[in-house]
This record gives structure tokens, sequence and C-alpha cells, in this order.
């Protein structure tokens, strides 16, 4: 081979390197043309700023970005602190009412109650009232409540449970008969919400001479000495629960 074909040799593969690398710098530029630019005001290693809040926003906070509030994720965390039920201790005769507490005063707040009794679903009542009459005794009740701040659903607060106690029985004295013997007999009555079984008894001071069945609620009255006027005792009516009732009667001796 002549010296002549090696020299053009060499410069046909200088030419083919010279391609080569100019192909590869192309492709480096044409990367680095369509990569997204960093931005320029984050430093190496800080992270990415976050979006403001669902609060920020409804709390006036610029966001920078007009981002409407009403586009963005529900308010978390709750802005509920507690919920309350008044009466704290229910029985069968009381409407249960739900007392929300809250330290937010930004927007307008509504409330949305879901009741349950024994963990199911009280479908047709939606205000903060459980009235009574749809639970009885045993029984457990929650409420969940949503708050919708200027129409922005909120997280859901879930209450406590409370459990309806026993209802005290009614007491009222309905006969007054005078025997011959100056023996007198009072009858007195309960009724129980319950319908547990209710007994009798009588209260001090208790009048001399005066005794009651605790199971009939009948009192007979044996005065060491008939006197007309006026005389005024106290009785109760306790269930089997300890609900007591107490109450003061009178009844006249002509």
């Amino acid at each position: 081979m002549s010296t002549t074909k090696i020299k053009k040799t060499k410069k046909q593969r200088q030419g083919y390197i010279y391609i080569l690398l100019g192909i590869i710098a192309l492709s480096l530029l044409f990367y680095l043309f369509l990569r997204k630019p960093v931005d320029k005001k984050m430093s190496v290693g800080e992270p990415p700023k976050s979006s403001p809040s669902i609060l920020e926003i409804i709390a006036g906070k610029d966001t920078g970005k007009g981002m409407p509030a009403r586009v963005l994720e529900e308010i978390k965390p709750s802005i509920i602190k507690s919920v309350r039920f008044t009466p704290e201790d229910p029985n069968i005769l009381d409407s249960i009412k739900a007392e929300v507490s809250t330290d937010y005063d930004h927007g307008n707040i509504i409330y949305e109650y879901l009741w349950e009794i024994n963990n199911k679903l009280v479908t047709d009542i939606k205000g903060d009232t459980l009235p009574a009459g749809i639970f009885k005794k045993g029984d457990a009740i929650r409420v969940f409540v949503t708050p919708f701040v200027d129409g922005i659903k909120g997280h859901t607060y879930e209450s406590r449970f409370v459990v309806i106690h026993s209802a005290p029985p009614s007491l009222d004295l309905i006969e007054t008969k005078q025997k011959l013997n100056n023996t007198i007999e009072l009858q007195l009555v309960s009724k129980d919400p319950d319908n547990d079984k209710v007994t009798f008894s009588l209260e001090e001071p208790v009048i001399k001479g005066m005794s009651i069945d605790k199971e009939t609620g009948k009192i007979i009255y044996k005065p060491e000495k008939k006197e007309k006027g006026t005389y005024k005792f106290r009785a109760s009516a306790t269930d089997i629960d300890g609900a007591k009732i107490t109450k003061t009667f009178e009844f006249k001796i002509d």
C-alpha cells in the first residue's frame, strides 16, 4: 500500500470521528433546550414552596395566582373543637341538642348534622336536635357534624356516644277515703316511662300512724286522735334503675 493511500484512510477516519462528535453535541444541545428550566429563585436543595391552604385563602391571604377557593380541596383539619350534648345525661323524655364549639371566625359557617342511634343512621332528622320519642333507655346516641364555610365542605367531626338513662316515674295521689273507724285510706299511683316496675315509699318526716304498701302505693293512716284540718306528707316512687321522684301531698280531715 502506498503512502498516499494510508494518508487518505486516516483523513477519512478523522472525518467520521468529527461527524460523530458533532451528532453527540447536537443531541446534547437539543436535550438541554427541551429541558424545563429550574426556578432561579430556588437554591440547591431547597424544597418547592407549597400552595396556600384553603384556610389561608378563606382568611384572605394572597395566593399570587388568583386561584378560586372553591376549586381547592375540603377544609382540613376540622374547624370544630368539640360537640357537647344538652342535657348531658338524657332520658327518653328529653330532646337532645348538639352544641358545636369552634374558634374559627372567617366566613359564614353552616353545619350539617347526621344522627346515629346504636350505629344506625337516623335518616329523617337533619338539624341540631334529636327529638324525644325516637330512642329508648340504654340506646347509644352520637352525631356527625360537617361544617360548610361559604359553601366549602369542611372536615366532619364525630362526637362521643351518650347513653340514654332511665327516666323517673310519675307520682300522683288519686283517692282519699275516710273510714268510720277513723282510718283514712290514700292511694298513690305511678307510671314509669320505661315501663319498669315501681316501688312506693313514705319520706321523712313521716306522719305518726301512717304506713304504705310499697307494691300497691296504698297508704293507711290511723291517727291516735282524729282532728280536723289539712295534713301534708311526702312520698316517693322509684324504678328498678333507681330513678326516683319525690312529691309532697296533702289531704283534709273533716
